[in-house]
């Protein structure tokens, strides 16, 4: 039969390549919603602009003042690279030593 026992080492590797495809997901999810939170107040603040009912310096300020999550954004996509790539090296060390 072609089946083996399951060893811990498979599990651990399964879990981190698992793992790795969450934290990238959730990157990508994060991502989008902050660009296109940032992107909507962006168009209102250029609206009221246009409408004089916002003066240039407070516009700017609005910009400088946008919440930015990059740091959060970047560990995340480090994380679930990092992960998974330890997941798979671990995997495929499983299988070949096999």
């Amino acid at each position: 039969m072609a089946s083996k026992d399951v060893s811990n080492n498979i599990q651990i590797s399964i879990w981190l390549f698992v793992s790795g495809i969450l934290f990238s997901v959730s990157h990508a999810a994060l991502d989008y919603y902050l660009t296109e939170s940032s992107i909507s107040a962006y168009r209102r603040d250029v609206e009221k602009l246009y409408e004089n009912a916002l003066e240039w310096k407070s516009f700017v300020e609005n910009n400088e003042n946008r919440s930015q999550l990059d740091w959060l954004l970047h560990s995340l996509g480090w994380l679930g690279a990092l992960v998974f790539f330890v997941g798979l090296v671990i995997g495929l060390c499983q299988i070949f030593s096999t």
